[in-house]
C-alpha cells in the first residue's frame, strides 16, 4: 500500500448515468478490513458473485496500478487499482458497453470503523439499462457492505478465540 492520503486519484463520476454511495459500520480495524477488501485472489470467498479473479503482476502484489481480470454474474471485467492506501481503496473496470470507478472509504470511530463504498457507472450498455441498474446498484454494494462486514466480524471473533 502506498501513502495514506486521503483522496482518490479517480473519483467516482457525480455525472454519470449511475451512481450509488452506501455506508456501514464494522466492528474491526481498517487493517483487518483493508487487508480483506485488498486481497483481491480471496474476493469470490466473500463474493459469491465473483469468480475467476486473476491479478496480472508478476508477484501478485496488490498495490496502486496494479491490473486484474475478474467475473461477476457472468460478466468479464478488466480492472486497474487507482487508489490503494491504509484508508481508502478503488478501482476502474471496463466491461462490454460499461465502464465503473469503485472507491472504498474506511474511517475509525473507537471500536468500529466505518466503511464506505461509492460506485459510477457509464457507456452504452448503461445508458440502455439507466432504470435497472440504478435501482440495482445500491442493492448490490448494500449485499458487498453486509458480506465484507460479516467476513471482518468472523476473522476478529477468530482471532480473539
Amino acid at each position: 500500500m502506498t501513502n495514506s492520503v486521503n483522496v482518490f486519484n479517480t473519483e467516482i463520476n457525480y455525472q454519470a448515468p449511475v451512481i450509488a454511495h452506501e455506508t456501514i459500520e464494522i466492528h474491526a480495524s481498517k487493517k483487518t478490513i483493508m487487508s480483506i477488501l485488498s486481497n483481491i485472489l480471496e474476493w469470490p470467498t466473500w463474493r459469491q458473485d465473483i469468480s475467476n479473479v486473476q491479478l496480472l503482476s508478476i508477484d501478485n502484489n496488490v498495490s496502486t496500478g496494479t491490473d486484474f481480470k475478474w467475473k461477476s454474474n457472468g460478466l468479464k471485467y478488466n480492472s486497474q487499482i487507482h487508489t490503494c492506501t491504509t484508508s481508502l481503496f478503488g478501482w476502474t473496470g471496463k466491461t462490454i458497453g460499461a465502464y465503473a470507478v469503485h472507491n472504498w472509504k474506511l474511517t475509525t470511530n473507537k471500536s468500529r470503523t466505518t466503511v464506505e463504498v461509492s460506485e459510477s457507472l457509464e457507456g452504452l450498455s448503461i445508458k440502455l439499462m439507466k432504470r435497472k441498474m440504478q435501482s440495482e446498484l445500491p442493492l448490490l454494494l448494500r449485499k458487498d457492505l453486509h458480506d465484507l462486514k460479516i467476513q471482518c466480524e468472523k476473522i476478529v471473533e477468530e482471532v480473539k478465540k
